[in-house]
C-alpha cells in the first residue's frame, strides 16, 4: 500500500604564492575524518506510533502540500527491520525533498562523504533515489540511483565531494537534499564526514606587473607550511616572464609524490616612460636658429616621442606667465623637434610639451621650457 500522508589532526590552507598557487599540507599523519554535526539525522526526534504518519521532521524541512515526512514502518514494510532507530523520512512525490541546511560551512580542501541508507518499502513502488550534498544551494555532488535495494530492505548510498580552494561556495552552509524521482524512496540514518584532503597544488592564473626598471616578471615559487618549513614549488619555465602570457606547469614534490599544474601568467608593463626635453635653462638670441630634440626611456620600448603646445611668454611683475602673439619669437614643431628660429627679447621664455609614449601605450606627458637670456659680453682689447 503507498502512503500518503493525511495532509501535506589538522587542515591548514598554505600560503599564497602571489594568489596563484594554494598548497594544502598535512602536518604529521592524516587526521581522521570527523563526523558533521546533524540535527535529527535518524528522523527519531518525533515519537510515533507503529505505522503512524507525520508530515512535519524535527530539523528538516519538507515540500509544501504533502507528500514526504516521516512514518515509523511495520513488520510488513521491512520485515529485516530498519537501519537505525524507529522512524524513516519517506518522499513520495517527484520535485519534493526532505532537506536541511547545516551550520557547518564548505571548507576549501576537505574530502566529504555523505552516507544515506535508502530502503524499498515492501508496500510501495519504487521509482529510485537522489541524494544531494549541496553547499549555498549549489548541487556539489549527488548519487542518483547508483543502487537499487531488493523490495524490503536497504542500501548504503554515498556522496563524496573533495572541496579545492577557488569555489565560490566555499563558506556557504552545507545541505543534505533527499528527493524522489517519482514514488515513494524511504531513507534513515544519515551521516556526513568531512576529513583534510590529501597534500595537493592548485593552480589560479595570475596577471603581474612587470618588475621596477624592467620588461619581464619574475616570480618566487615559494611558500611555508604552518611550522615554517620551505616548500619548493619548481616552475617551469622558471621565468623571469615577458610581458604577455605565458603558460606555466608547477610541481610540488613531498614524500616523493609529484603533483603538477598549469596557470596562465600574465604579464603587463604599466610602467609609463620617461620624456626629457633636452634643452638648456637658457639660450641667447646669437643661437638662433637652433633645435631641441626630445627623446625618452621606457623599461620595455618608446613607440613614439611627440612635440606640441610651442609657445612664447613673458614674466608679469606680479609673476604671472602671459602668453606673446606669434610674432614676438619663431618656433615650429616636427614630431620630437622644436626649432626656433628667432628667440624674441630676453628674458621671454619659449615652453613646449613632450608625450612620449610605450609599446603597451602607457604615456607621460612633461612640460619643457628655455629661457632667452643675455650672452657673455665681449671684452675690448686693451
Amino acid at each position: 500500500m503507498r502512503r500518503t500522508p493525511p495532509s501535506q589532526d589538522r587542515t591548514t590552507i598554505l600560503l599564497l604564492l602571489f594568489g596563484m598557487i594554494l598548497i594544502g599540507m598535512l602536518s604529521g599523519r592524516p587526521a581522521a575524518a570527523t563526523g558533521v554535526p546533524i540535527t535529527n539525522p535518524g528522523f527519531e526526534a518525533d515519537p510515533l506510533p507503529v505505522g503512524g504518519i507525520r508530515t512535519t521532521i524535527t530539523g528538516w524541512r519538507t515540500s509544501p502540500g504533502g507528500g514526504d515526512g516521516i512514518f515509523r514502518p511495520t513488520v510488513s514494510d521491512y520485515p529485516g527491520g530498519i537501519p537505525e532507530g524507529r522512524n524513516v523520512a519517506y518522499v513520495n512525490l517527484s520535485g519534493n525533498s526532505v532537506r536541511q541546511a547545516l551550520s557547518t560551512p564548505l571548507e576549501p580542501n576537505t574530502t566529504y562523504v555523505l552516507s544515506v541508507e535508502v530502503g524499498w518499502n515492501n508496500n510501495d513502488p519504487f521509482a529510485g533515489y537522489l541524494v544531494q550534498l549541496r553547499a549555498g544551494g549549489t548541487v556539489l555532488a549527488e548519487d542518483r540511483s547508483s543502487l537499487r535495494p531488493a523490495q524490503g530492505t536497504w542500501v548504503t548510498s554515498t556522496v563524496r565531494y573533495t572541496s579545492g580552494d577557488a569555489e565560490p561556495e566555499l563558506g556557504a552552509p552545507l545541505e543534505i537534499w533527499l528527493l524522489s524521482p517519482g514514488v515513494q524512496a524511504n531513507y534513515d540514518d544519515v551521516r556526513l564526514t568531512a576529513e583534510p584532503g590529501e597534500p595537493r597544488i592548485s593552480c589560479h592564473d595570475l596577471t603581474v606587473a612587470t618588475d621596477e626598471g624592467r620588461c619581464s616578471a619574475s616570480i618566487d615559487p615559494a611558500a611555508f607550511d604552518p611550522d615554517g618549513r620551505a616548500i619548493i614549488v619548481a616552475a617551469d619555465p622558471s621565468g623571469p616572464y615577458p610581458p604577455g602570457d605565458t603558460l606555466v606547469s608547477f610541481t610540488l614534490e613531498r614524500a616523493g609524490t609529484l603533483e603538477t599544474c598549469d596557470a596562465t601568467i600574465t604579464v603587463e608593463d604599466r610602467a609609463a616612460p620617461v620624456g626629457m626635453c633636452n634643452a638648456p635653462e637658457t639660450i641667447t638670441p646669437r643661437q638662433a636658429p637652433l633645435s631641441f630634440t626630445a627623446t625618452a626611456s621606457d623599461n620595455c620600448h618608446v613607440a613614439s616621442v611627440e612635440v606640441a603646445n610651442a609657445r612664447c611668454q613673458r614674466l608679469r611683475k606680479d609673476g604671472s606667465l602671459v602668453d606673446l602673439p606669434a610674432r614676438a619669437c619663431a618656433v615650429s614643431l616636427a614630431g620630437d623637434t622644436l626649432s626656433v628660429r628667432r628667440t624674441g627679447g630676453i628674458g621671454q621664455r619659449i615652453v613646449w610639451e613632450v608625450t612620449a609614449t610605450d609599446g603597451a601605450g602607457n604615456a607621460i606627458t612633461r612640460s619643457c621650457e628655455t629661457t632667452v637670456a643675455r650672452g657673455a659680453k665681449k671684452r675690448g682689447r686693451r
